[in-house]
């Protein structure tokens, strides 16, 4: 049942995911080349966070796993925030939130059914299962 409900976040998180992608024509052409991006008061400054955020799980997953070393980890995420950060358009956050995703699921999909409930550190300090970082993702 654990495992059944791991792929039905998952495949929420997919839908949620195509349906904040499908939100970026509404905004202006510019809102993705301006605004802080360091600040979640501005369109680009959300989607960065939104993109960013997913990537982390990602890795915090591998991480806490034992398949991601911590100092491979903080280059990983460095580099792929240094990219998100220069993206100036809607097509390249859509491009860099599938990168993500694509790394968050093959996180998932290393995911053992008994590590599910093992609770672990969180990045803010808290321990977590598995199973409620995907709830809170």
């Amino acid at each position: 049942m654990r495992a059944r409900a791991s792929v039905v976040l998952a495949e929420e998180h997919e839908s949620a995911r195509l349906a904040f992608c499908a939100l970026f024509p509404r905004f202006p052409i510019e809102a993705f080349s301006t605004g802080q991006v360091d600040a979640v008061d501005n369109v680009r400054g959300i989607v960065y966070h939104v993109v960013t955020v997913n990537f982390s799980y990602a890795c915090w997953i591998a991480r806490v796993l034992g398949r991601l070393d911590f100092e491979v980890e903080k280059q990983e995420k460095a580099a792929f925030q240094a990219r998100v950060r220069s993206f100036t358009s809607a097509g390249e956050f859509e491009e860099g939130s599938r990168i993500a995703a694509a790394r968050y699921y093959a996180a998932l999909a290393e995911i053992a059914f008994d590590d599910l409930d093992r609770d672990f550190k969180t990045n803010w300090g808290p321990m977590l299962s598995i199973e409620a970082m995907l709830e809170h993702a």
